[in-house]
């Protein structure tokens, strides 16, 4: 069994990004087949940091000596006997029940057990869509977050700057211009984090790029007005009349015959475009509704489990 101990970065990316995995551990696990009882693990890597500095061990198993998983995987719950929270890509269905598997049958305790799990691939899942990915595996994520380089957990702590796409729903971001171009109101903003990768999302009335630090949010002007979303959209029901939603302790007053319960997509009311470009706030709050109806249309979430 070899353990080595390395400093590392990949590409030069944030490892991780901001603090969002601040004291976690990334794991990555690398074995000759799936099922625990007739395959071996060729290498277990390990690691922790912060900002540019991204601490790793990794430990290789030669699967023709019969101890050397055993030892391995001794080294391994020495060096973390105690785990607070750890993070894999596709762990939950691999990496977290091979892992333990392994450490109960050779009568190991196992740090993982009580910790704190985060699945980046069920983190990132809707980047699928967002980005238009060929694929869910780990390389076309890492692609869309511009690493390369092999998989360990110096990697998977890279992979992590692609929460960039998830903070960009939230509409915290700062406004940098509104305006009215072909029928259209545009809104602006400077982003937080700069996105690793460009992208565009439609889904009518609005049509969502992201570049770098900026991020563009167009919605359909119709006779003079666009929709403002509601999230909590069982709580209304949609107007067929009137072409639009109210809330349901409105709606009661309305003849049962001219309502229907609202839908995501029905869940509206509408509001004069020149309301956003006459008022900041109201462009702001304009903004978190339809990101967050656009994160919807993708499932996006930052915490799946």
């Amino acid at each position: 069994m070899d353990s080595k101990h390395s400093e590392s970065n990949v590409s030069g990316a944030p490892l991780p990004r901001s603090g969002a995995f601040a004291g976690s551990l990334f794991l990555w696990l690398d074995t000759d087949g799936y099922y625990w009882r007739t395959s071996h693990i060729l290498t277990l890597s390990a690691g922790c940091g912060s900002g540019v500095s991204f601490s790793t061990d990794t430990y290789t198993a030669d699967p023709a000596k019969e101890d050397d998983e055993y030892l391995l995987l001794c080294a391994f719950t020495e060096r973390f006997p105690k785990i607070s929270s750890f993070v894999t890509f596709g762990g939950t269905s691999f990496l977290v029940p091979y892992l333990s598997q392994k450490l109960r049958a050779y009568g190991l305790p196992d740090p993982l057990s009580v910790a704190k799990h985060t699945d980046l691939a069920l983190r990132y899942r809707a980047l699928y869509f967002l980005l238009g990915l060929s694929s869910r595996r780990l390389a076309d994520y890492g692609e869309a977050a511009g690493l390369s380089g092999n998989a360990d957990a110096a990697y998977l702590a890279s992979l992590t700057v692609c929460d960039a796409y998830l903070d960009l729903f939230s509409g915290d971001d700062e406004l940098l211009d509104r305006s009215v171009r072909d029928d259209s109101l545009v809104l602006t903003f400077r982003l937080r984090s700069a996105l690793p990768r460009v992208f565009s999302l439609h889904a009518a009335p609005f049509y969502l790029t992201g570049s770098k630090e900026r991020l563009v949010l167009s919605s359909h002007i119709e006779n003079e007005k666009v929709r403002l979303y509601f999230s909590d959209f069982r709580s209304y029901e949609f107007l067929p009349n009137e072409g639009y939603a109210v809330h349901r302790s409105v709606s009661s007053f309305v003849r049962s015959s001219r309502r229907i319960p609202a839908t995501r997509d029905t869940a509206y009311s509408l509001m004069p475009a020149s309301y956003a470009l006459s008022d900041p706030e109201r462009a702001r709050s304009f903004a978190k509704a339809a990101l967050s109806y656009l994160a919807d249309s993708i499932s996006l979430s930052r915490d799946p489990s």
